[in-house]
């Protein structure tokens, strides 16, 4: 008998928190280990849509979520499991891992996934890869990012639901009303454009900072391109080539899950830490240090 030195299944586990809560917790609230059953309403409807059995119900009254990131009004956004123990992760509704030796833990994952994805809600297992800072100057994660992306997209879709607004461009509604269709179109198009953009770099730490440092190299070209031997099915993967006349081509490469989550689109964010890793090693170059 006696008290645990702490409250978390692992060190890593423990460590994995505390770099949510460096980044997220200004205007979020992160739960360690909530219950799953504290998340996700499985009533009648999901249990006969599902094919639930009591066993598999059982399962999910006891069962719980590693770390639950809300808002402050305690509503959940998006939820990560860590399988420290056979570094998986998922694809779609399925848990995947190279090492696949826990039949009762692949089970579990699979259920839980399952019960995520009929809810369109945002469930990722992430091995220690996605826990990782990207670089040791950079102390940010894959997670970070994978939250980042959730978020933005969240909020991007209550943006542009929202009815457009000509005053942002000088107009009055009349006048507005007034244009042709293909110079409406134009400026709502235009407008998401601007949305999108703002949303993203607001909500996405790993997007801003690639602008960030883009910007400290003073927008040098660049090029993004797949790399060869990947297994697609599985991951994304892209290279990113950085055009420096004093340093010539600087190049970074990410491979990483597609996870396949609702609410979720790997495309620019893959995109976005491939070229935060090369202009981040370009500027290590220039300035023969961290900047």
């Amino acid at each position: 008998m006696g008290v645990k030195q702490h409250v978390f299944g692992s060190f890593s586990e423990r460590g994995n928190y505390y770099k949510l809560i460096r980044q997220w917790s200004k205007d979020y609230y992160i739960y360690h280990n909530l219950p799953f059953m504290n998340i996700f309403d499985i009533d009648k409807d999901t249990i006969k849509n599902l094919k639930l059995s009591e066993s598999q119900i059982d399962f999910l009254k006891k069962t719980s979520i590693d770390y639950t990131l809300c808002d402050l009004e305690d509503k959940p956004i998006v939820c990560i499991e860590y399988d420290g123990l056979q570094q998986g992760f998922n694809l779609g509704t399925k848990y995947y891992s190279e090492q696949r030796n826990n039949v009762l833990r692949e089970k579990g994952f699979n259920l839980k996934l399952q019960v995520s994805h009929y809810s369109s809600f945002p469930l990722f297992i992430v091995s220690t890869k996605e826990f990782e800072d990207l670089c040791h100057n950079i102390k940010l994660t894959i997670v970070d990012g994978i939250i980042g992306q959730v978020i933005s997209q969240k909020n991007f879709k209550s943006e542009i639901e929202q009815p457009f607004n000509p005053e942002k461009y000088g107009m009055t509604l009349e006048e507005f009303l007034e244009l042709s269709n293909e110079q409406k179109y134009y400026y709502i198009k235009k407008d998401c454009l601007y949305i999108e953009v703002d949303t993203y770099l607001e909500n996405n730490p790993i997007i801003n900072k690639a602008s960030e440092l883009h910007h400290l190299l003073g927008r040098p070209g660049y090029s993004l391109q797949g790399v060869q031997g990947v297994d697609y099915t599985r991951y994304y993967a892209k290279s990113c080539i950085v055009n420096l006349n004093s340093c010539g081509k600087i190049k970074s490469e990410v491979i990483l899950p597609k996870f396949n989550a609702p609410g979720f689109c790997m495309g620019l964010l893959i995109d976005k830490i491939a070229e935060l890793l090369a202009f981040n090693k370009a500027i290590n170059l220039i300035y023969n240090s961290d900047y």
